[in-house]
Formats: structure tokens, C-alpha cells, sequence
């Protein structure tokens, strides 16, 4: 089939020039490879199948050297050797060597709807909006994106401006559909008389007729034309038969040294990799079972690369609890703090008209975490990741010092109902939330409250939250690092005075000290093997907290008494040591055993800590200290199981 290249001229009424939609992007303070990860894993968001939370999505970034044979697939059957108005594209494909970034998704909806951008049959535009138009109308629906531009960080990624995309979908009939065309950005130029806006297009010729005037434009190849291409360029890796329609979007020659820092492939790849985690670890964690997940893929010439894992890095840790504590509240009191173990939470209200703006939680942090040690790339001391429905991270945005000086890192959700709204308020490349861009869109404005008001929500957020992070230490008579260990010194010591008893085969807990009536005789001894938790102490060391627990062993026929030791976290519900585990959070750890009790300070292995231990007590010694790291903001104990004689039981 042969290609035509449709080089869009300006007409008598004026266009637009091609580079004002990579200028747009290029304006933004975002690095390109953030910018481009995220607008490729929203545009996927976006075009998923929400007729089902199970299907899922398959998103992946792909470096690829191409093949001659693929750069001669590209020359002739996709360009036809026809390059006029783009000199870098030119001396691309005449140098042999051609690089690309695949961007695929799979079980999205693809690129569907009809290809003309003046068919009125428009049920689905997404092929119009994507291939043809430049920006969007206000009347569309809004789902991760606003404006339109987004399209051009393809563009500024490549050297020479140019994509080929390739999409299984519908038609505007409803019938299915594979779609191959080619496209461009570049400057404007003149040819033979004529000015050009810049902007390109690779297909079938075809031509219509609008009120009387002939156009003539580029289509894409369809089906068996755009199958046979997509196969050779390896553009169809990523369908399957659960996950049959998509798109997958060829960037080339990408631009490897176009970011400080990035001067090679291998530079290029690993901040793609990292900043799909910085912005997109809520898909990541998966917390909302109603959201379809992602299955993440990136690789370099057909090798896998790691992409981080958010619950291993130092930081991002801290933002899944907080994350999670948002999504268990229920209602949560009106800007106002409610505990939420290991931190604080609370619902943000707008005055009059009262409306819910979103939910906020917060943890503690002992120390801000270094920029070297997290994919977020900035020092975490104050910072609350700002998120609304496509769950994308918009931004850490840097909050104020406390009162009390301590750092904290925390998460803040935008209700549903507000989504419009903070959507509005964020640039092209959804980054930030800036109240004076809705500050006059009376009619967004009137939708959100209901009736006609100049109060701006983004606004009223910003105050609400900065007043609830200054003061997150008023609910308590003392702050900081003093408040926290005079209380769990205090837990301690009343442990410390009470007898909690483990005997084999029951499991007994005495709540204080036991009162014997007068003139009562005392029951004979038990003769069955005890541990008892007799004392507790907390020492302070330079890695953290030390809590040394004294264990009184009482022995049957100076036989060994066999135990297996575990740290337990208490809190109003119970033990929580296994939902720290989940969240990643820092958890009490066993620092060692000892037939004396340990000086302060004691040469304690961090480590080598472990999570449990087993150990039998002998005669003659029958006291023994046990010495557990405490992380902040916890309360531990001990949970005793004894093996011997057969039965278990338990002591804390």
C-alpha cells in the first residue's frame, strides 16, 4: 500500500503550530522522564476497561535498539522515504541506526471511536482527541487529564519529534478494529510556496469534503496492514487473549541526554524505573481492591529491569501507612486529629458551605530521610503526598515545621466529589494544585458547592492543612521524644510490677496483684513448668530504644524449661506486629539473651536481631534477660510459648 504524508499546511483562517503543544510541556517544572512516565501510565489509566475491577492493566516502557530490517519496515512501509520538513528525522533514517521507547498498554480500551476529527458520530473520541486534536473541550469528561497537551512529552522526548502508533480497539460502529499511523511535531517551515504548521501524519490518502472544501488528510492503515507492521516493530508483545485490545506507542530516537544527570540508555532507563515508582506506588501497594491493577513491565534491548519496590524504600514505607490509614476511615472528626496507630489522621472540611475536601494521615518520622536513600528524590521531613482518583501522586508537597519540631511524612486523598475541582487547579502536567487557576471558574465553582459562591476549595484546603500540621501535637501534655518515652517508660515499669505467668497447657493473665483473703489456706503449688515476666527496663541507645524484659524460670525435676520468645506490639486492638509487617514499617526485634543482666550500654548486635527466638533455661540459673528494640511510637511485650512438657502455653 502506498504511504502518504500529509504535511498540515496553514489555511486562510489560521492553525495552530505544532510546537506550541511541545512548548506547553517543555514550560513545566517537572524533569522530562517524570513528565513522560506520567502522563504514559495516565493515558493508560485513563483508557482502561472499567466494566470490570478484574481484568486488569498491562503497562510497560521498553528501550530497543531496532533491527535493520525494522528500520527498513520504517522507511519504506511506514514513511515512504518521505521526510520533507523534518531534517533530524531525515539524518536519523539515513545514518542505519535507530533507537525507540515502546510505550504499551494492554486490556485498555485503545484508541477508539472514529478517525475523522469532523465526524459528528463521536460515542468514543479517543483516537480524534489523541491523533488529531490539540487540547480538549470543557463539555468531555474528565478523568486524569484537563487540557490535552499531555501528547506532547512524546514529542519532546524524541529527537525527532516523531511517534508511530499502533492500537487494537473499535471502530465508531462498535466493530474491532486494528489501527497503524504515524505522526510528527516539528517546527514550522515552508516548502514550494507554501507554510506548514509543523505538525505531520504517515497513512492512507484520504480526502473530504467539509461545507464545500476539499481536504485532504492521512488515515491509518487498518487490520492486516497495521498487524503485519506492529509484528515486525514488535509493537504487539503485550496482547493477549485475556488482554486483546490496547495501544503501544513508538517513541523515536529517544532523547537519552536530554535530563541533567542522564547522559546514556542505561541513565534514561533507570530514572523511568524510579519514577514510576515516585509517582505510582499506590498501584503499586494495590490498597483498593475496586481499582483494576497494573502489572508493571520495563526493560533495555529485551532485559527486564527492576523496577523499585515501594515497600522497600526508607521512605515510601512511611506514606503506604499512611495511605492505608486514610482509606480505613470511616468518617474521622472534622479537621481535628484522632490517634491512628503509628500516627494521626483526620477529615478536611470546608466551612460554609460544609463540604469534604478529603482525608489526611500523617507518621512520625525519628529523622528526615535523605534524598540518596528514597526514589522520591528530595529530603523527607514535612512532606504529604497529594493524591485525588486516578491515584497518581500530583505532588510531595513540603509542609510546615510542627510545633513540637518533629519530622513526619503523611498522605492527604481528595473526596471524590472534589476530584473536579483540584483536577482543574493542576497544570499541564498535573504536578501541583494551584488555587488561583479556579479561583474565577464560577461554574466549577457552583457544581462543587452546590450554589453560587466565590469560596475556592483548593484554597481552603491549603489553610486547613497547614493549621492541622502545625499543631499535630496538641491532643498531648508533652511533645516529641519526651512524651513518647515517658509513656512507654511508664507501660513499662506497671509490666514490670505485674506477674504475667506461662504454664504449660493454659494460657493465664493476672491484671494486677493478687489479694489473698485472711484465714484463707494457700493452694498447694502447681507442679508444672512457669516463665514469668517479673521486670521490665528501657534503655537508651544511639540506634533507638531498648526494652530488657526479665523472665523467671520455675523448673519441674531440674529439667530444662524449653521456650520460643516473640516480640507482640499492643495497641487498643490488640497485637499488630503482623499488619507492621505488612506496611513495612519497623518492627520489635530479639537483640539477644542473657544469664545476667546486661550493662548500659550493652554490646547490642542490631544487625543480627532476629524475630523470634528459642532457648531453653536451665538450673542453675533461673532469671534471665531478654533485650527487644523498640521502635518509636510502640508499645512491645513479650509472647512465651512453652514446648515442654507437650501442651503450649503463653505469657505477655
Amino acid at each position: 500500500m502506498e504511504i502518504f504524508h500529509h504535511k498540515q499546511p496553514f489555511n486562510p483562517t489560521g492553525n495552530v503550530f505544532a510546537n506550541s503543544v511541545t512548548r506547553t510541556m517543555k514550560g513545566q517544572s517537572l524533569s522530562i522522564w517524570d513528565m513522560f512516565t506520567r502522563e504514559t501510565l495516565q493515558n493508560s489509566w485513563d483508557a482502561r476497561d472499567t466494566a470490570s475491577d478484574e481484568d486488569g492493566v498491562t503497562f510497560a516502557i521498553d528501550y530497543r535498539d531496532l533491527s535493520s530490517e525494522q528500520l527498513q519496515i520504517l522507511r519504506n512501509n511506514v514513511f515512504n522515504n518521505d521526510f520533507e520538513g523534518l531534517q533530524e528525522l531525515t539524518e536519523a533514517m539515513a545514518s542505519g541506526k535507530l533507537s525507540c521507547l515502546l510505550v504499551s498498554d494492554s486490556g485498555t480500551n485503545g484508541l477508539r471511536g472514529p478517525t475523522s476529527a469532523s465526524s459528528t458520530k463521536t460515542k468514543y473520541s479517543d483516537f480524534i482527541s489523541f491523533v488529531r486534536n490539540i487540547g480538549r473541550s470543557d463539555s468531555k469528561k474528565m478523568a486524569g487529564g484537563t487540557y490535552g497537551f499531555g501528547k506532547g512529552v512524546f514529542f519532546i522526548s524524541s529527537t525527532v519529534s516523531t511517534i508511530v502508533v499502533y492500537t487494537r480497539t473499535i471502530d465508531e460502529n462498535g466493530s474491532p478494529v486494528s489501527r497503524l499511523i504515524a505522526m510528527a511535531n516539528g517546527d514550522d517551515f515552508e516548502a514550494n510556496g507554501v507554510s506548514y504548521t509543523g505538525r505531520h501524519w504517515w497513512g492512507r490518502r484520504a480526502t473530504e469534503e467539509v461545507q464545500g472544501n476539499r481536504n485532504e488528510y492521512a488515515e491509518p492503515l487498518i487490520n492486516q496492514d497495521a498487524d503485519w507492521i506492529a509484528k515486525i516493530l514488535g509493537m504487539d508483545a503485550y496482547f493477549t487473549a485475556d488482554r486483546r485490545t490496547g495501544t503501544s506507542i513508538m517513541v523515536l530516537n529517544p532523547d537519552i541526554s536530554n535530563d541533567e544527570g542522564v547522559d546514556d540508555m542505561n541513565g534514561m532507563m533507570e530514572q523511568i524505573t524510579r519514577s514510576l515508582t515516585r509517582w505510582a506506588w499506590p498501584h503499586m501497594v494495590r490498597k483498593e481492591s475496586h481499582l483494576d491493577p497494573i502489572e508493571f513491565h520495563v526493560s533495555a534491548n529485551g532485559e527486564a529491569l527492576e523496577i523499585p519496590d515501594p515497600m522497600k524504600d526508607p521512605a515510601l514505607k512511611h506514606f503506604v501507612m499512611s495511605y492505608s490509614s486514610v482509606l480505613d476511615m470511616k468518617e474521622g472528626p472534622n479537621n481535628s486529629w484522632e490517634d491512628s496507630f503509628p500516627g494521626l489522621r483526620t477529615a478536611i472540611w470546608s466551612g460554609s458551605p460544609k463540604k469534604r475536601l478529603g482525608g489526611l494521615a500523617i507518621n512520625y518520622l525519628t529523622t528526615p530521610i535523605s534524598q540518596d536513600e528514597t526514589v522520591i528524590e528530595e529530603d523527607v521531613s514535612s512532606h504529604i503526598a497529594m493524591l485525588r482518583l486516578p491515584r497518581m501522586v500530583v505532588e510531595y508537597h513540603k509542609g510546615p515545621t510542627n510545633m513540637s519540631g518533629r519530622n513526619y511524612c503523611g498522605v492527604f486523598i481528595a473526596d471524590d466529589k472534589a476530584d473536579p475541582v483540584f483536577a482543574r487547579s493542576e497544570p499541564a502536567a498535573h504536578h501541583q494544585w494551584n488555587f488561583q487557576t479556579v479561583s474565577h471558574d464560577t461554574e466549577l465553582l457552583a457544581a462543587f458547592w452546590g450554589r453560587t459562591s466565590k469560596s475556592n476549595p483548593v484554597r481552603i484546603f491549603y489553610d486547613k492543612i497547614s493549621d492541622l500540621l502545625k499543631n499535630t501535637d496538641r491532643s498531648f501534655q508533652k511533645s516529641g521524644d519526651e512524651r513518647h518515652f515517658q509513656s512507654v517508660t511508664t507501660l513499662a515499669d506497671e509490666m514490670g510490677r505485674m506477674i504475667s505467668n506461662a504454664t504449660s497447657g493454659t494460657s493465664a493473665r493476672n491484671g494486677g496483684i493478687v489479694k489473698v483473703k485472711k484465714n484463707s489456706k494457700p493452694k498447694p503449688p502447681t507442679k508444672k513448668s512457669r516463665a514469668s515476666i517479673v521486670d521490665v527496663k528501657l534503655r537508651k541507645q544511639p540506634e533507638g530504644i531498648v526494652a530488657v524484659f526479665k523472665i523467671h524460670g520455675e523448673f519441674i525435676d531440674d529439667q530444662p524449661l524449653p521456650l520460643t520468645v516473640t516480640p507482640t506490639v499492643l495497641s487498643d486492638t490488640g497485637n499488630i506486629l503482623n499488619l507492621l509487617k505488612e506496611s513495612g514499617s519497623d518492627i520489635p526485634r530479639i537483640l539477644g539473651i542473657y544469664d545476667f543482666a546486661p550493662l548500659d550500654p550493652a554490646p547490642w548486635n542490631w544487625e543480627e536481631s532476629a524475630e523470634s527466638l528459642q532457648v531453653e533455661l536451665t538450673r542453675p540459673r533461673s532469671d534471665y534477660w531478654i533485650a527487644i528494640s523498640q521502635p518509636e511510637q510502640t508499645a512491645v511485650s513479650l509472647n512465651i510459648k512453652i514446648s515442654e512438657p507437650k501442651h503450649e502455653g503463653s505469657s505477655s
